[in-house]
C-alpha cells in the first residue's frame, strides 16, 4: 500500500460528475496510481483489504468493468458449478449467490450496512463464485499467485457508455445528458475508469490457463458457443438435453423478467436509503440488451470523438475484441 497513492480528481469534469450525483458522494473521486484507477474517495479506506484478501484455488471470479455483461455471465457461472439447479436460480437473489467482493467500499455512505462484502466473500463456503470490477492491478495479490478460475467479459465502448450512463441514473439519478455522461467518461472521471486500461490489461493475460475472455457481443451473436466454452473452461459440462433449458433461462426476456437476477426492490432500497424517489417504471436494471445502443443514443459528434478517442487508446495494443 506504500506505493499506492491517490489523488482527489478537481477537473472541471470530475467536479461536474460529482456534483451530478445528488450530493451521494461529496467526498468526491481520486485517481488511485498506480494503475490510474477512479474510486469514490472512500474506497480507499478498504483497499488495504481488498489487497489482502485470501483468495482460494477453487474460486471462481467472474471480473468485468460495469455493464459489460457481468450478471449474465454470473447467473450462466452459477448454474453451471451447481448442477442447473433453476429453481433456486430463480429464488434466491444472484447477489447471494455470487456476491460483489468490492460492493461495501463504493455505495453510498448512508445506505452501508453490516456485514460488510468483503466479509460475505470470506466466510463463504468452497468453491465461492465471487463478482468483482477492479482492474488487474487493484485485485487481491493472492490472485496471481493462487490462480483461480477467473472469467472476463468485454465489450465494446459506445454500448458501455450508454448502459452505465443509465445505470448511474438508475441507482444515484445522475442529472447529466448521456452526451455529458460520454464525456466524463471518456476524461476518465467516472468509478471504474480507464475503460480500456481495463479491457487490455486482462486481453494480455487471455492466454493464461486460468482466464477465460470474451465479449458480451460473443454472447449475443452465439450463446450457446459461449455456454460450451465456459462449461468446458469450469469442467462443468452442459447435458445436450438440458441446453435448450438453459439457453432459454438465460435469454434476455427471461432474465429481466426473473426477480432473483434483475434487482427489482434492491434498487428502491438504496435509492430510498439515499434520499431519492423509487424508481419510475421505465427505469429497470436490465434495459436493452442489445448491440448497437450506443450508435443509436449517443450524438453524432460524441459517436464521432468515441471513436477517436478509442483509436488513440488502443493504438499499437494488436487488440482484436469489440471496440
Amino acid at each position: 500500500m506504500s506505493s499506492v497513492k491517490a489523488e482527489l480528481l478537481t477537473s472541471p469534469a470530475a467536479v461536474k460528475f460529482k456534483d451530478s450525483m445528488g450530493g451521494q458522494y461529496d467526498e468526491g473521486y481520486v485517481k488511485i496510481s498506480p494503475p490510474g484507477h477512479v474510486q469514490p474517495a472512500g474506497f480507499m479506506d478498504d483497499l488495504p483489504k481488498i489487497l489482502d484478501f485470501q483468495v482460494r484455488p477453487d474460486d471462481v471470479w467472474v471480473v468485468t468493468f460495469p455493464k459489460c455483461g457481468t450478471t449474465w455471465s454470473q447467473e450462466l457461472v452459477w448454474l453451471l458449478m451447481n448442477d442447473l439447479d433453476f429453481d433456486q436460480a430463480k429464488k434466491v437473489p444472484l447477489i447471494d449467490r455470487f456476491p460483489f467482493l468490492e460492493a461495501s467500499t463504493i455505495i453510498p455512505q448512508a445506505v452501508k450496512k453490516p456485514p460488510h462484502s468483503l466479509d460475505v466473500v470470506g466466510g463463504m463456503k468452497s468453491p465461492r463464485l465471487i463478482k468483482c470490477h477492479l482492474p488487474v492491478e487493484l485485485l487481491p495479490k493472492q490472485i496471481w499467485s493462487v490462480k483461480p478460475k477467473i472469467i472476463y467479459v468485454a465489450r465494446n465502448a459506445k454500448d458501455v457508455i450508454v448502459s452505465y450512463y443509465y445505470h448511474h441514473r438508475l441507482w444515484n439519478e445522475c442529472t447529466l445528458t448521456l452526451d455529458e455522461f460520454a464525456e466524463c467518461f471518456m476524461e476518465n472521471v467516472v468509478s471504474y475508469l480507464p475503460f480500456w486500461d481495463h479491457i487490455l490489461a486482462f486481453w494480455r493475460l487471455r492466454n493464461e490457463p486460468n482466464i477465460l475472455f470474451y465479449s458480451y457481443e460473443d454472447m449475443k451473436t452465439d450463446l450457446a458457443a459461449v455456454v460450451r466454452k465456459v462449461a468446458d473452461f469450469l469442467e462443468r459440462p452442459v447435458p445436450a438435453e438440458k441446453l435448450p433449458q438453459l439457453l432459454d433461462h438465460l435469454s434476455f426476456q427471461k432474465m429481466r423478467d426473473n426477480r432473483a437476477v434483475n434487482f427489482e426492490g434492491l434498487v428502491d432500497d438504496q435509492r430510498v436509503g439515499v434520499g431519492l424517489r423509487p424508481t419510475s417504471s421505465d427505469q429497470t436494471f436490465m434495459r436493452s440488451g442489445k448491440v448497437g445502443d450506443g450508435r443509436e443514443k449517443l450524438s453524432p459528434e460524441i459517436q464521432q470523438r468515441v471513436d477517436a478517442w478509442t483509436r488513440a487508446c488502443l493504438e499499437g495494443s494488436g487488440y482484436d475484441g469489440p471496440r
